[in-house]
């Protein structure tokens, strides 16, 4: 937010970054959020080994690429 609204200020459209007047306890703080696990080299090499010819494609995209599942099956609906 506050990138916005320092956006704001440098276009004239409001005065001041309100987000500048808040004491540090007031900020919003993001939330951790637990890491996915990463396959390593073998697990990889196992995984394209094993899928059938048809899926390599798209298994090896999501692998080296790294999209979201929901980009990788190019759907809103997951």
């Amino acid at each position: 937010m506050s990138r916005v609204f320092a956006l704001a200020v440098r276009r004239g459209y409001i005065a001041d970054n309100p987000l500048r007047r808040l004491d540090a306890r007031e900020l919003p703080r993001g939330q951790a959020k637990d890491m996915p696990r990463v396959l390593d080299r073998d697990e990889i090499a196992r995984l394209l080994e094993a899928a059938s010819a048809r899926y390599v494609p798209l298994l090896a995209t999501g692998v080296f690429a790294g999209p979201r599942a929901m980009e990788l099956l190019g759907s809103d609906k997951f």
